[in-house]
């Protein structure tokens, strides 16, 4: 069918040869031929122009990196110095004198006294000794005597560990008043003020001790106990 209609257009001029020449000898004439064939389009190619801006990266990709574990000790050729120990220099600590002595005097015979012995710095034991009195005392014309006496001594000692620590002291005061004057002429003749009295006095001795734990381990038990005794007398008149 292809071959048939690829020669059918030179057939046909074939044909219309003789019959122009004979017809041009009669007359001209009008004569039609169709010719029909596969249409065959042709398609021009085209290029599309892009409207995409086209910019180049300067910035090389981060290369791909790859982790690994290597089954080895380094060796090492490099050995430090041996350090040597800090030591904390405080500063210079003040001397400390272990006895104190103040003693004085006024008016109305008044006396006063204080004797103190202190230990010096320790680690593990502290303990002391101190003495006290104060008095006066006055007497005016045809009055009896007025005056006061106080008295104290007191002993006291410590022991420290790194565990606990135990402590104890001993006190003994006395403390008299006489009345502030009476009237001589008044009272009867066989009036004694030793004897009948004209004040007060009173003692007190106290006894301290004590027992806590200086751990700082939370886990341990920490407790603190303490025992204290006193006895007071007196009299009045």
């Amino acid at each position: 069918m292809i071959c048939l209609k690829k020669y059918a257009k030179y057939f046909a001029l074939l044909l219309c040869i003789p019959s122009g020449m004979m017809a041009q000898g009669q007359g001209v004439g009008n004569e039609q031929v169709n010719i029909v064939q596969e249409y065959k389009p042709v398609i021009t190619p085209a290029e599309k122009i892009t409207s995409n801006p086209d910019y180049r990266d300067t910035i090389p990709p981060a290369p791909a990196l790859r982790y690994g574990f290597v089954d080895r000790r380094p060796e090492y050729r490099f050995k430090p110095d041996t350090i040597k120990p800090a030591r904390m220099r405080g500063e210079p600590l003040s001397r400390i004198f272990p006895g104190l002595l103040r003693i004085g005097g006024g008016n109305y015979n008044t006396f006063f006294a204080d004797a103190k012995y202190l230990s010096q710095r320790s680690k593990a034991w502290q303990y002391g000794i101190e003495a006290r009195h104060l008095s006066s005392s006055y007497m005016a014309l045809d009055y009896g005597r007025a005056g006061f006496s106080d008295n104290k001594v007191q002993a006291h000692g410590k022991y420290m560990s790194e565990k606990y620590s135990l402590s104890s002291s001993l006190a003994y005061a006395r403390e008299a008043n006489r009345f502030y004057s009476y009237n001589i002429p008044v009272l009867p003749s066989d009036f004694n003020p030793e004897k009948d009295g004209n004040g007060f006095h009173y003692q007190n001795l106290e006894w301290k001790t004590a027992l806590r734990s200086n751990t700082i381990d939370s886990s341990s038990l920490k407790h603190h106990e303490s025992f204290m005794y006193r006895r007071t007398w007196g009299r009045i008149g």
